[in-house]
């Protein structure tokens, strides 16, 4: 998956304009959760994570839809912790998502799964990548270990 200039949070330019519109995902998520007769308990919005996160109970369990805070990618997780998330891949609410809108993109477990493959020696990233020298020094620091890690971070 390339990993788009910006998509960590980081900037290198004034040029740090969302492409998405948090009032539409918060209605999204309002939707989906009564789509799967779920209950949206919580929407965030980035504070300490560069990706907004609504927290919906499905059957019990919680599961949350994670939003890119630039780009329109969307993920799903069973668990949302402090540089821990566990995606997870849910067909039904992937199709619910891309009912409701085709403006998101709906990023598959296998995409999220792809690690990171950072050469130290010539301070570069192998993965398909357009990130500012920001966010390589970010990568570095932080060490992520998967494409994921990258596109929702708890980096400061």
């Amino acid at each position: 998956m390339l990993l788009r200039d910006g998509i960590s949070g980081f900037f290198n330019t004034e040029i740090d304009e969302s492409l998405v519109d948090t009032s539409h995902f918060k209605k999204l998520s309002y939707a989906l959760a009564n789509q799967v007769g779920g209950k949206l308990l919580n929407v965030s919005e980035p504070q300490e994570t560069n990706f907004y996160c609504a927290d919906l109970q499905i059957n019990g369990k919680e599961i949350h839809i994670l939003l890119n805070g630039i780009y329109p990618f969307i993920a799903i997780a069973s668990r949302v912790e402090y540089m821990n998330v566990l995606f997870i891949d849910d067909q039904t609410l992937s199709n619910g998502i891309k009912a409701y809108c085709t403006e998101y993109r709906v990023l598959q477990l296998r995409e999220l799964s792809e690690q990171i493959q950072l050469d130290e020696r010539k301070n570069k990233l192998r993965n398909e990548n357009t990130l500012n020298e920001k966010e390589l020094k970010q990568l570095f620091y932080w060490m992520p270990k998967t494409v994921g890690e990258v596109i929702y971070n708890h980096w400061d």
